[in-house]
């Protein structure tokens, strides 16, 4: 099972660069539980969210705020129920149609082949300033 839920992860990151949701459908607990450590002022896709459409809305905002040209996974590294993500996201913003490539970690939980949540850690301060995006 273990294998199954690092390639269902992988591809619904793929698909999540495509804008693609189906795999994340099929992937994602009712109850599922979407992180973004970012804080809203500067990321709209910031902060906590629950259930299923909720993290579908969550990747909306993320594809209508930003290009998104390539998410690069470096490593997904499995400890029991536990997948870290580490990886390269390179976006452009469509508010100030700046290109900025930047190191993102992911840390997802699973039971049962299905994802119970997952949290999204990168540097919103100065990804903000490189992208040229101001407090909302």
């Amino acid at each position: 099972m273990s294998g199954s839920n690092k390639d269902a992860l992988r591809k619904v990151l793929e698909a999540h660069a495509s804008g693609d949701v189906d795999p994340m459908r099929s992937l994602l607990d009712p109850g599922f539980v979407s992180t973004v450590h970012a804080p809203r002022e500067l990321f709209r896709s910031g902060g906590k969210r629950e259930g299923v459409a909720n993290a579908i809305v969550t990747m909306s905002q993320v594809s209508t705020d930003f290009t998104i040209h390539n998410h690069q996974i470096q490593e997904l590294v499995e400890e029991g129920d536990v997948i870290w993500v580490r990886g390269v996201l390179d976006v452009t913003s469509r508010e100030t149609t700046k290109r900025v490539a930047f190191p993102i970690a992911g840390r997802w939980q699973f039971k049962d082949g299905k994802a119970l949540s997952a949290e999204w850690y990168f540097d919103s301060v100065t990804l903000a300033s490189e992208l040229g995006v101001d407090s909302k």
